[in-house]
């Protein structure tokens, strides 16, 4: 076999089979990008690399990838964000890479194991389903099992209909219960972990990823011996790692682990016919668990709209009594007496509910006790309802000691990781400190294909006026672009009251305006939004990143206000305080340049593709009024640049962008 440069160098060339295929574009940052991506699993170095939309990236990575990982026959991991990135990945650029390479490329997709039906746990549910279920249940589980015996994977996605948690909970694979010795390849997630040993590639997402990621390496792996790891969509990437170390624990957890044994209103259980005396443990478990919530409640300040998550950073250690850990012990004990009697599979389930309870005693008793100080803490709360939660408030020394280590090659790649024309921002926080970084040229002649739009004369986000104002200044930037406009906002109360605001003006246009308000799944909002070239959709957070809607569906993308972290979040806060503490100044270390990537990834959906034109506009007027808000614009590719004023009328500023 060639070298993987060679073979480069021949695939990605201005005359090549790929380059001369209609659906494909020779592009040299592409070719770049497959170069850099070789020399650093060669070598096993890390690597950073921002790759503006249009440079096919997937592409470049995937060729190198698979190249290395058959020829020494180890295993590339790609990591991303999103499902659609996977689907795209395994059903398209794949393929077309096995076809280039004309080599047998095994691929395996990868999730969690809780997506995944367990066929042991399936037979035993079967056969105790009227002690273990409620008759609501049955239905579904009738038609799992004849699902069972047609599906190849398995996979709850793949179901057709969505069973009730606690259905799916006693039928799914779990680490205690389902394992090759008891399950063999009769069950589906073996059948998975089979291919997943197998594969040269195996693609899955990073929340399973950090799941997975071992406190050490695995000879000289990450993941899997000798492996290497490709993350896409890497700007989600420290979210992602503090998601996973993130713990939080609400009643309805609690009481869900205890209803696995036994319920005592519905009599149901693996303990269904404990007797009388026994069953005083499992009430006075529930009756302590109602009330250590309750207190939890009580503990906090009152206040907050209904429906709307609020969270209080909790400080200091003891914010109310642990009266969890000795009721949960006495269920334990008993549990552990239930196992030494039951058969395997039974006993397998004990030790399950049995480690579960010791995990929730563990977070109870570390959240009440704050002794992991490099810990975030705090209570959320909704509704009636609290949670309590903690999670580490920066993740660079972790990723550095687990992810970033010598003799690996870790390459993560994105379209918008880089701050004032650098990496270092973004290899601080997630603790690539040796990574090599490359920044690469979009391919797209931005200059000619977008204009940028500010408000002059707008009251600013945090001025009298501004909510009462935003709704003519979104009208009137919708009969701009008549309709193609993706609305960013950063909260939902504001999202919602714009919304009905405007809804006449927009309708009366004949235009159609989406909400994502909760009541329409988010993926059947963007399908809309795609088939209708006169809509207009109003979306949060899942929106500014992960889609994309190349084509005259998306010619206007407004962002209501600068995305800076919010300050009171109980993470954020303790991030700022962190820095402060270190002679840092918060804003310019951390505010500024986690509100400027996001703001780069809410401007990138506009301009997906070659054919693509139309307008960004901010209607935040801090972009021209405070020193920061040159920043944010020279973020943006350089384009001619239009100053819009209260009553809509549009001219062009005289001073370009720098």
């Amino acid at each position: 076999m060639s070298s993987p440069v060679d073979k480069i160098e021949s695939v990605f060339s201005p005359h090549s089979t790929l380059s001369l295929s209609h659906e494909y574009e020779y592009r040299p940052q592409q070719r770049a990008m497959a170069t850099f991506v070789a020399g650093a699993i060669e070598d096993s170095r890390h690597l950073l690399i921002e790759a503006p939309t249009g440079v096919g990236k997937s592409l470049a990575y995937l060729l190198p990838a698979a190249l290395i990982a058959i020829r020494d026959e180890r295993k590339a991991v790609i990591s991303t964000h999103t499902k659609n990135l996977q689907d795209q990945l395994f059903s398209k650029d794949i393929p077309i890479v096995a076809n280039l390479l004309e080599i047998p490329l095994r691929t395996a997709v990868m999730k969690g194991r809780k997506n995944y039906l367990c066929s042991t746990r399936l037979r035993h549910v079967l056969s105790h389903a009227g002690n273990l279920l409620e008759s609501r249940d049955e239905d579904h589980l009738q038609r799992i099992a004849a699902w069972a015996e047609s599906t190849n994977s398995g996979d709850i996605e793949k179901l057709g209909f969505v069973p009730s948690a606690r259905l799916w909970q006693q039928i799914c694979s779990e680490q205690e219960i389902c394992s090759p010795r008891k399950c063999g390849m009769d069950c589906f997630y073996q059948r998975v972990r089979d291919q997943v040993r197998n594969a040269h590639m195996v693609i899955m997402n990073h929340a399973l990823f950090f799941t997975l990621l071992p406190e050490e390496g695995t000879d000289d792996g990450i993941l899997f011996r000798n492996d290497f790891v490709i993350f896409d969509e890497a700007q989600t990437v420290e979210a992602a790692a503090v998601a996973c170390f993130e713990k939080r624990l609400s009643l309805n957890t609690v009481l869900g682990t205890l209803h696995r044994a036994f319920n005592a209103r519905t009599k149901k259980g693996l303990l269904s016919r404990l007797r009388q005396p026994q069953r005083s443990a499992f009430l006075n478990a529930e009756k302590a668990a109602e009330d250590f919530f309750g207190n939890l409640r009580l503990a906090v300040p009152p206040g907050g709209d209904e429906g709307i998550r609020k969270e209080f950073r909790v400080t200091s250690p003891g914010i109310v009594p642990n009266i969890l850990e000795q009721p949960l012990d006495e269920v334990q004990s008993l549990l552990e007496k239930k196992e030494r009697s039951a058969d395997e599979t039974k006993a397998t389930e004990f030790t399950a509910i049995r480690n579960a309870l010791s995990q929730i005693q563990n977070t109870v008793e570390v959240f009440l006790s704050q002794k992991e100080p490099a810990n975030c803490y705090w209570v959320e709360m909704r509704d009636e309802h609290s949670s309590l939660c903690y999670a580490p408030v920066e993740v660079a020394d972790l990723l550095r000691e687990r992810l970033f280590r010598k003799n690996t090659t870790v390459i993560m790649t994105s379209a918008t990781l880089s701050v004032n024309g650098s990496l270092d921002y973004f290899r601080h926080r997630i603790g690539a400190d040796d990574a090599e970084t490359r920044i690469l040229d979009s391919p797209f002649p931005l200059d000619k294909q977008m204009r940028l739009c500010v408000p002059m004369g707008m009251p600013g986000p945090d001025e009298a006026g501004y909510a009462a104002t935003l709704p003519s200044w979104i009208l009137h930037c919708v009969a701009r672009s008549n309709g193609g406009a993706l609305v960013l906002f950063t909260n939902i109360r504001l999202m919602k009251e714009v919304a009905e605001k405007v809804r006449d003006g927009i309708e009366s246009r004949g235009l159609q305006l989406l909400v994502q308000d909760g009541r329409v799944a988010r993926d059947v909002l963007l399908e809309e939004f795609r088939e209708d070239v006169h809509s207009v959709l109003f979306g949060l957070e899942s929106f500014w990143s992960g889609i994309d809607v190349p084509g005259d569906s998306l010619r206007h993308v407004i962002i209501t206000r600068l995305p800076f972290p919010v300050p009171s979040h109980p993470v954020s806060k303790a991030r700022m305080e962190l820095l402060t503490g270190r002679g840092e100044n918060s804003f310019t270390s951390y505010s500024l340049p986690e509100a400027i990537l996001k703001f780069r990834q809410g401007a990138g959906r506009l301009i997906r593709k070659n054919s693509d034109s139309g307008f960004i506009t901010i209607l935040d007027s801090r972009v021209t009024s405070r020193w920061y808000g040159r920043t944010f614009v020279s973020s943006l590719a350089r384009c001619p640049v239009d100053i819009m004023r209260p009553d809509g009328s549009v001219e062009e500023w005289a001073e370009p962008t720098p």
